[in-house]
């Protein structure tokens, strides 16, 4: 991570205790109530990997597996916005983002500094930054098809209308072609 400092265990430690013991776990089913019970025994691995993680930080890909989930909003939805999304990732990949988030939030209070380059891919912020643009977006697109200025595609003849879709860092848009 170039210049900046790299967490330490006890940061590490706090970020896995603050996440909730029986959220809805990841791929692997193990949910954070397992290394709230058991960190004696596991936390030099969980210290061992996010450090790893910080200094080459390629090596996400090892905990970043994220199951999708639609939870239905109303019986029988018709537009995506009447479905939930819901990104189960494995609490590892969640222990990881919360340590990031606040070092980076405890770094910002304790220096300032003048950035020279911009975010490059494979920066830290990268994904909450993604995430944020993409959310912002869902909601300019959400008023587009309320407003009749975007007409998106329907699923089927009676399925629901979809707009758009996004998955990590994919984006498809679904509209209605014309010349105008």
């Amino acid at each position: 991570m170039g210049g900046t400092r790299v967490t330490d265990a006890e940061e590490i430690r706090k970020a896995f205790f603050d996440i909730g013991a029986y959220k809805a776990t990841g791929v692997d089913g193990i949910p954070a109530a397992f290394y709230h019970h058991n960190w004696d025994i596991v936390h030099k691995e969980v210290v061992e990997m996010i450090i790893n993680i910080w200094r080459n930080t390629k090596n996400v890909k090892l905990i970043n597996e994220t199951m999708l989930v639609l939870i239905l909003k109303v019986d029988r939805p018709e537009f995506l916005n009447q479905l939930r999304p819901i990104f189960l990732c494995n609490v590892m990949y969640k222990g990881l983002s919360k340590n990031m988030l606040h070092c980076v939030v405890e770094w910002q209070r304790s220096q300032s500094f003048n950035p020279s380059r911009g975010i490059r891919q494979g920066d830290l912020l990268s994904p909450y930054l993604f995430v944020i643009c993409m959310d912002q977006l869902t909601h300019l697109i959400m008023e587009g098809v309320d407003n009749g200025s975007w007409n998106p595609m329907r699923a089927g003849r009676n399925g629901p209308q979809i707009s758009h879709l996004m998955f990590a860092d994919d984006l498809i848009l679904f509209v209605e072609a014309s010349s105008e």
